[in-house]
């Protein structure tokens, strides 16, 4: 009887070592895919940094490029105005040079020359902008 209860008891033993092999390998098997599913999420998540990277890389040379268009313009504009300042101080100079020049003129047909030329430069300077 004893006999028996001993066979029974190591064939349950061999059942139950069984029954826990299969469990780990069970469980092996989940970790193993756990994990290829944790690379394959890792690998995803790889792929979106690169494609969010190439997204910021992107956007940044777009504003670097916007940024650069605007400076170009705003100097540009300021060239213009400058140079625009530029020529009127000249017609400035030029108009108080030939006024300068009137103090001394006695003569009415030279001075109406005179007054003439300031007349045309003024009209000048009036229309730079």
């Amino acid at each position: 009887m004893y006999a028996k209860i001993e066979h029974m008891i190591k064939g349950n033993i061999i059942l139950i070592l069984t029954f826990f092999m299969i469990v780990a390998i069970l469980v092996t098997d989940i970790g193993v895919a756990a994990e290829l599913n944790t690379k394959v999420n890792r690998e995803s998540e790889k792929a979106d940094l690169k494609t969010l990277s190439v997204n910021m890389n992107n956007h940044t040379n777009a504003l670097k490029k916007h940024a650069d268009s605007v400076s170009n313009s705003v100097i540009l504009s300021v060239k213009q105005m400058q140079s625009a300042q530029q020529k009127k101080l000249f017609l400035q100079m030029e108009i108080d040079e030939i006024r300068s020049q009137m103090g001394g003129v006695t003569d009415i047909s030279k001075r109406n020359v005179l007054n003439q030329k300031i007349s045309q430069l003024e009209k000048e300077r009036a229309n730079i902008r």
